[in-house]
């Protein structure tokens, strides 16, 4: 769960998080039920380098900046008397020693850092994407427990997808040039499918963000279809699920295909050119999931011949988009800077899930929203 430099100070009392007991906070046991959050296999406590540990280290990237008080803060109320120590990765300076020592971390994770980290026996990330320290990677150390804050950020990344959905239907992005130019052209951009109401959206990924995507658009009255590892089995606004091998097939029914996908060694590229040319003519393609699945080149290929009619884009590859890119310049593109996340409840439920983490590991619980190491999700 990323976040924009937020131009207001946070503090705990507007973020809604309470000082923390040896029980799950009422926030908590909401939060695991309102999402059915998944439990690990087995408890912490059975990890065999589990221990109390003699400090908590936090690392606070650039653009935590305006919550970095009250994240500290909000760990502390749970460790109590564990002193908690803070690093801010700075390229010019070495990193601090304690890192050598640490045991537990709460960090975006990276290959880099987990070279720094020997004694590390569990890591939260705060992201929901935890490709960057998994097999997906290339990483050989997967002798620890792994936590990520999938869900958290699920509700605002479904509306971010919605929102494009729309847009593209009723050619937002071409009006928004216009207006930019001081022109008002009153005439319509397309009147063969600017409205959403009966149209198909596939859901590339019925996951966390999967499942809160298709409830919106079911209530918009699409028809939805989807694809899952697990089985062809679905909630009921889901009219059709099939697995990741059904997905070409899939793709020929879909007006719109939403990419919610997590970026695993199989779905690495796995949307090229061969998955464009299976989608009708003139469909959509929303993309809020991880920008290493679009192969870029075949996605710009189907868009400039005319195949597809428009794509939105909150994630790309390369990221950042280069300002010379081509995508900038399409006028049938529309690109969000990987922003989709971003919002105060989706802040406020990535605390709660912190906290509740550390609280059940200090007691060596199982832990919330545990990551296969080795399949990357």
């Amino acid at each position: 769960m990323l976040l924009p430099r937020l131009a207001l100070s946070i503090s705990l009392s507007l973020l809604g998080i309470t000082m923390a007991s040896a029980e799950a906070s009422s926030k908590a046991e909401q939060l695991i039920k309102t999402f059915k959050l998944q439990e690990s296999d087995q408890p912490s406590s059975q990890h065999p380098r589990w221990k109390k540990p003699d400090s908590i280290t936090v690392v606070i990237p650039p653009q935590f900046g305006p919550i970095a008080k009250p994240l500290v803060g909000s760990l502390k109320a749970v460790a109590g008397d564990i002193p908690l120590n803070t690093y801010i990765p700075n390229p010019k300076q070495a990193a601090p020693a304690f890192l050598q020592k640490s045991e537990v971390v709460f960090a975006f994770c990276s290959k880099d850092l987990l070279n720094q980290l020997p004694q590390l026996t569990w890591m939260q990330i705060y992201s929901s994407g935890s490709e960057g320290c998994t097999a997906t990677a290339g990483l050989n150390k997967t002798d620890f427990l792994l936590t990520n804050t999938r869900k958290m950020a699920a509700p605002a990344i479904a509306e971010h997808a919605i929102a494009l959905t729309m847009a593209l239907s009723r050619s937002l992005a071409v009006y928004q040039r216009q207006q930019l130019e001081g022109q008002w052209q009153r005439q319509a951009q397309s009147l063969s499918d600017n409205e959403v109401g009966g149209k198909t959206m596939l859901i590339l990924g019925l996951g966390g963000i999967g499942n809160e995507v298709a409830k919106r658009a079911n209530a918009l009255g699409m028809r939805v279809i989807a694809t899952r590892n697990s089985s062809r089995s679905g909630p009921d606004y889901v009219d059709k699920v099939g697995l990741a091998s059904d997905m070409h097939q899939l793709a020929k029914e879909a007006d719109y295909v939403v990419n919610a996908l997590p970026l695993t060694e199989q779905t690495k590229g796995s949307i090229d050119q061969s998955f464009f040319n299976a989608m009708k003519k003139g469909s959509r393609y929303i993309s809020v999931g991880r920008g290493k699945t679009t192969h870029t080149d075949s996605l710009m290929a189907a868009l400039k011949s005319g195949h597809l009619a428009g794509a939105g884009l909150d994630v790309t590859d390369p990221e950042p988009l280069p300002k010379d890119h081509p995508l900038w310049t399409m006028d049938n593109v529309i690109i969000t800077p990987h922003t989709a996340g971003f919002s105060m409840a989706a802040i406020q439920r990535g605390f709660i899930l912190y906290q509740e983490n550390l609280r059940r590991y200090l007691k060596g619980d199982k832990l919330l929203n545990p990551v296969d190491i080795n399949r990357g999700y």
